[in-house]
């Protein structure tokens, strides 16, 4: 639990450090492309060190895809871990993509009501796929997640008027998408690889971060540039992301997903809304503050 406790402090570090980074006037986009790139090197020493690039072309070689999620071998857990870790990097950039056009089209509250939607997907999948179906508390625990989200959110009543509905809809798939990633990373292969699938995710996401730089530059006949406060913001932005990715993946090594899922999305509202409460000076509704209450109670009754 201690892991998924900390993971959760740090992904909404990294929220945090955006709004930081939003009030000092910092280029977003350069600080995305260097969070991806330390984290990738990052995880990429330590999947080195850890002696997983020795011998990786032979091992996804003598993979065998009949028996990939069954058979835990070291040849099945890279080649398994290679595909998920790099769908996920192409989910962490769509997911990106998706919440800048839908807070332009749908604005920040839809926006960030579907984003936090996206655990029940992988809740239920859970308990479809893996059997891990909440109890009688767990699942009052979950509904007082819903809760809390929509009060935290101002609720659907704008819902109807969303300019673009299927940027919500598909904020919800690829937020369930990467998180029952993340549990087939874990629950299909061998332990001590966790370095490579982080190492792919997010080289792939770095990767497609230079393309999505290049294309906009040859678009706009602009070169590029970036100054050393972007580089220093991504760097520090970089470190909480990559050492959550490893929190997460421990985390669900020991929690199971019917409380991870719903306990990392509730546990994130409630620490970033108190952050911008304490530190910002966010003014917040009575209908907000409930929904920290709500959801407190929640992640108490997703716990027992």
């Amino acid at each position: 639990m201690i892991y998924l406790i900390i993971g959760v402090l740090l992904s909404s570090l990294v929220t945090i450090l955006f709004k930081v980074a939003d009030r000092l006037r910092l280029n977003s986009d350069n600080l995305i492309l260097v969070n991806y790139l330390l984290a990738a090197v990052v995880s990429g020493v330590l999947c080195g060190q850890a002696g997983l690039y020795a011998g990786l072309p032979a091992r996804l070689m003598s993979a065998d895809i009949s028996t990939l999620l069954t058979a835990k071998t070291p040849g099945n857990t890279c080649f398994l871990l290679m595909i998920v870790g790099f769908f996920s990097g192409v989910y962490y950039i769509v997911d990106l993509f998706n919440t800048k056009s839908s807070v332009i089209y749908n604005g920040a509250t839809l926006t960030a009501l579907f984003g936090k939607f996206g655990f029940l997907i992988s809740t239920f999948t859970a308990a479809i796929v893996w059997k891990e179906i909440p109890t009688g508390l767990q699942f009052i625990g979950i509904l007082l997640a819903i809760a809390g989200i929509l009060l935290a959110s101002g609720g659907l009543k704008n819902a109807g008027g969303a300019k673009k509905p299927l940027l919500l809809a598909a904020l919800v798939l690829t937020g369930g998408l990467m998180e029952i990633n993340g549990k087939c990373a874990v629950y299909y292969t061998m332990e001590g690889f966790d370095s490579l699938y982080v190492s792919v995710i997010f080289t792939t996401a770095f990767l497609l971060c230079v393309a999505h730089t290049a294309r906009t530059c040859i678009r706009t006949g602009t070169r590029f540039t970036i100054s050393w406060r972007d580089i220093a913001g991504g760097i520090i932005l970089g470190l909480p992301n990559v050492a959550g990715s490893y929190l997460a993946l421990m985390a669900m090594q020991t929690v199971p997903a019917n409380i991870y899922f719903p306990t990392n999305a509730v546990g994130n509202l409630v620490v970033v809304s108190l952050a911008g409460m304490l530190l910002f000076r966010e003014k917040t509704n009575a209908m907000q503050k409930l929904a920290i209450v709500v959801t407190v109670v929640s992640l108490t009754l997703l716990n027992l």
